[in-house]
């Protein structure tokens, strides 16, 4: 059930969308027209019939490896479950209208660079139709704003929930390592003598003790230069690769040799080193909320799964 909740209210329409389409342009083709249906079970009313189950199943294995028997009850397991919420959405008037299913449609042509032509054949290949895909489209939108009617919007944290949760999943938010850094930087030309003469004069009055701060507000072509080439504290995912690897090896105060990357050449001066260490929560505070929000919605939605399941009339017939 949670793993249920988890595909649905954490992506946005869009990305319910598209993930629906890509499982859709992967999966097996669907189960031949040929077969002899029957109805599997009746929940509320409601049928599953077996070519439903079939194909269910094929989704199910592709997932997960599983005996016959496990792999037939997973399968009628969430077909129930998608039934209670077709149920549950028509009872709340949720529709969701032709516009807005052309307008989704079209945002996953826009998102996979499709053409129509690209759309159709893909549809095809797969065994399907506009007319299934839209079907089986309308339905997954409607679930995604039953939850978010439903659920999403009753969830309501407190700030020490947020804070204990924060506390008891530290490890989560941990930065990462920080260098604050002074550098003098000239850019990359296609007169490379004229670059590197630049660099030799820039070494040559650092080895005669002129502040690097002093050189950087006079020579240098990057950032900060009013502040003496001052960057202040960057962690390495912030910094380019090649300079995190410079400053990682630089003691404090130590100044490199020319580092040489795509933008030009720089030349780095380690004012401090930060160790990782765990993020405040003010900075983490959204995806904090985020993510207990998640787990809140959850709870709720296996609850209220579990409730309507256990009320409903569920007949099993095979």
């Amino acid at each position: 059930m949670t793993n249920k909740i988890n595909k649905i209210e954490c992506r946005k329409i869009n990305f319910l969308i598209l993930m629906f389409f890509l499982a859709l342009i992967s999966s097996p083709t669907i189960v031949s027209a040929q077969l002899v249906d029957r109805i599997v079970a009746v929940v509320n009313g409601g049928i599953i019939t077996l070519s439903e189950l079939k194909e269910a199943e094929e989704g199910v294995q592709i997932e997960q490896k599983l005996s016959k028997e496990k792999l037939r009850a997973k399968a009628l397991d969430i077909l129930i479950e998608n039934l209670l919420m077709k149920q549950a959405a028509d009872k709340a008037g949720i529709v969701i209208g032709d516009k807005e299913l052309d307008a989704a449609i079209e945002d996953v042509k826009k998102q996979n660079n499709f053409t129509d032509e690209v759309f159709m054949v893909a549809l095809a290949q797969n065994g399907h139709d506009l007319i299934s895909y839209r079907a089986q489209l309308r339905e997954e939108i409607r679930e995604a704003k039953f939850i978010n009617m439903e659920f999403r919007s009753k969830v309501r944290l407190s700030s020490s929930e947020i804070r204990e949760y924060y506390e008891q999943n530290i490890d989560k938010y941990q930065g990462a390592k920080a260098y604050r850094i002074r550098i003098i930087f000239f850019k990359a030309s296609s007169d490379e003598a004229s670059v590197k003469k630049k660099v030799e004069v820039v070494l040559g009055e650092l080895g005669r003790g002129v502040a690097f701060e002093e050189l950087a507000r006079d020579y240098s072509e990057g950032p900060a230069t009013n502040n003496g080439g001052d960057l202040g504290f960057l962690e390495v995912d912030e910094l380019d690769q090649t300079v995190a690897s410079v400053a990682e090896k630089l003691k404090k105060g130590e100044i490199s040799g020319p580092v040489t990357t795509e933008r030009g050449i720089s030349i780095i001066q380690l004012v401090e080193k930060k160790e990782a260490s765990p993020r405040p929560l003010a900075k983490v505070r959204k995806s904090v909320t985020e993510e207990l929000s998640k787990i809140r919605l959850a709870e709720r939605f296996d609850f209220w799964l579990e409730e309507t399941r256990r009320t409903a009339h569920i007949d099993i017939r095979f």
